[in-house]
């Protein structure tokens, strides 16, 4: 058995990682951000692909829209 699925809001904007560089993101980077949690906890989390290519979860105040 999973665990709990979180309602996911679809968005496809580009956005900036404003924090210190790390294995999967990089200081000023430009990602992409697929969605955003819309329940529970972790609600406004949003989803990035990161430089892998995977998405994974991350906390909004991390990040700027990008025009």
């Amino acid at each position: 058995m999973s665990g709990p699925i979180n309602k996911r809001k679809r968005l496809l904007e580009k956005v900036r990682y404003i924090g210190e560089s790390c294995s999967a993101l990089d200081a000023n980077g430009i990602y992409l951000c697929v969605g955003e949690i819309e329940e529970g906890p972790q609600k406004g989390w949003l989803y990035i692909i990161n430089k892998f290519g995977e998405d994974y979860v991350y906390a909004p105040e991390r990040f700027e829209k990008v025009c």
